[in-house]
């Protein structure tokens, strides 16, 4: 299996002027751990863990599933996530 990467936007809530634009890493099995993310013209808000400079930038399930996306890991490509109903 290879890396997908995909690129966002993330911008602080109370001011979204304040927005960084970076290439993360995929991570269909991570959690990421409040920041509002627009990737593949969905914008949510969703926690977000600060790291170190240089460590690796990372979007996981949580942000994935507040973004109404999953990650197709055959193709590689974030696909919009199907509604359920329960």
């Amino acid at each position: 299996m290879g890396l997908t990467h995909a690129k966002a936007t993330v911008a602080n809530p109370a001011n979204p002027r304040r927005a960084a634009r970076f290439t993360f890493l995929v991570d269909s099995g991570a959690g990421s751990g409040m920041r509002s993310y627009s990737l593949k013209r969905s914008v949510a808000p969703s926690p977000v863990i600060f790291g170190e400079r240089g460590d690796s930038v990372l979007v996981g399930t949580v942000s994935l599933e507040a973004l109404r996306l999953m990650l197709d890991a055959i193709k590689r490509v974030l696909r919009p996530l199907p509604m359920v109903l329960g």
